[in-house]
């Protein structure tokens, strides 16, 4: 054999070995911010219909108002708003009698029931972590998690706790996760992390003086970005570095035609995982009986060409 030839058939395993990485790892997905904006009145303490969808970018570069979410033609009450890394948006429908999971579609004011209706509870804050999701009912005290699918609890609801004693969470609360899978819990002005096995809180700090209903964290953004959704005032958006604290503002006073009630916000949020990269006797296996093919003519090719 001519030795020329060993340059070039580890020039051909090194590019297979790097396409098969390829195909393994999945690219990055892309997200904007979605946010959920919801009217107050004076008789009623939390928020009341119209709730407007909306999304923005992530460098305060625009904002769109989608309008208000309606069920049978009339404007309802929604927060918990969640979106998965398939880019399917889920919110909750808020009532005085509970809580019902629902599909929004942007651009589409008409959503979508799932299940059947959580007696008693108020899911004030969402998020997906990979495909499970995970919510904070604002009435109980709990984090729970909730079948994407058909609405219903998964397992048995954690009462969250902070310092060993029971933590009564706002009704301007929110759950997050960043891509490295820690969870964080906004409350009020608080910002917490959440052990979401244990539902055990730990402070971090409080984030100025307002009341931020929403919280997310999100692909486009800086990972240690968390964006925030201020009720209080003029209903702002705002930046936040979860390490340093400093803050910016994205938007100011956002859908200023009524008071906000509460609100929320979601965005993609990409785990990071570990990836394995196959060992060399599994490349040709993973290439398939195609890719073999492919390659034993071209050994073939490359034999004749140095014979």
């Amino acid at each position: 054999m001519n030795t020329q030839f060993l340059p070039k058939l580890t020039s051909i395993i090194a590019g297979t070995v790097t396409m098969t990485v390829s195909l393994i790892i999945p690219p990055k997905a892309e997200a904007i911010v979605y946010g959920l904006k919801s009217r107050a009145i004076d008789s009623d303490p939390f928020s009341a219909p119209p709730t407007n969808l909306y999304s923005f970018e992530e460098d305060g570069s625009s904002f769109t108002n989608f309008g208000a979410l309606t069920l049978g033609g009339s404007s309802i009450d929604a927060d918990g708003l969640a979106i998965n890394n398939l880019g399917n948006l889920f919110g909750f429908r808020l009532t005085a009698s509970g809580s019902t999971l629902i599909s929004i579609n942007p651009g589409i004011s008409e959503i979508n029931p799932i299940g059947s209706l959580l007696s008693g509870r108020q899911i004030r804050g969402a998020v997906f972590e990979n495909n499970d999701l995970w919510v904070i009912d604002s009435n109980n005290n709990e984090v729970l998690r909730i079948n994407p699918n058909d609405g219903t609890i998964i397992g048995i609801p954690q009462k969250l706790t902070l310092n060993g004693s029971p933590y009564n969470l706002s009704s301007t609360s929110d759950i997050a996760v960043d891509t490295n899978n820690l969870f964080y819990l906004i409350s009020s002005s608080s910002l917490l992390s959440l052990n979401i096995t244990t539902a055990e809180l730990s402070f971090i700090n409080t984030i100025g003086t307002s009341g931020y209903a929403g919280a997310t964290f999100s692909d486009n953004g800086n990972d240690d970005s968390l964006f925030l959704y201020d009720i209080s005032f003029r209903d702002d958006i705002f930046e936040t570095d979860v390490n340093t604290l400093t803050t910016n503002i994205l938007f100011n006073n956002i859908i200023p035609q009524f008071n906000s009630g509460r609100g929320d916000l979601a965005a993609i949020v990409t785990i990071n995982t570990p990836q394995a990269v196959p060992e060399s006797s599994h490349i040709l296996g993973i290439l398939g009986f195609g890719g073999l093919g492919l390659f034993s003519k071209f050994f073939k090719n490359l034999l004749k060409s140095d014979s």
